[in-house]
């Protein structure tokens, strides 16, 4: 996760899906402040997220399915990056507009 946010362009949207990833936080602060700087103007998480203080500080945006306390470290496998990612009626491709019903 961490190569691609170091190798996304400026302007890029971070897309995150966790299959039956409701449970588990896609992303926190680390992964907001990381992000931040590299001029990621926000992200879509298909999970919950973590540290929600410290991203609301931020003022970075995060689209996510809710807060959860746990972690996915362990629990997930990064698949890839520049996957097109299709959840419910939403698909999100590199170089495509989301959206999600």
């Amino acid at each position: 996760m961490l190569d691609a946010t170091d190798e996304a362009a400026p302007g890029s949207v971070y897309v995150m899906a966790l299959e039956d990833g409701a449970e588990y936080a896609g992303t926190g602060g680390l992964m907001s402040t990381a992000m931040r700087p590299r001029g990621f103007p926000g992200a879509v998480v298909h999970a919950g997220i973590r540290d929600i203080q410290q991203i609301t500080k931020q003022q970075f945006p995060v689209f996510s399915q809710g807060v959860v306390p746990s972690t996915t470290v362990n629990d997930y496998r990064f698949a890839g990056k520049n996957i097109p990612v299709t959840r419910s009626a939403a698909q999100a491709g590199t170089r495509r507009t989301l959206t999600w019903n």
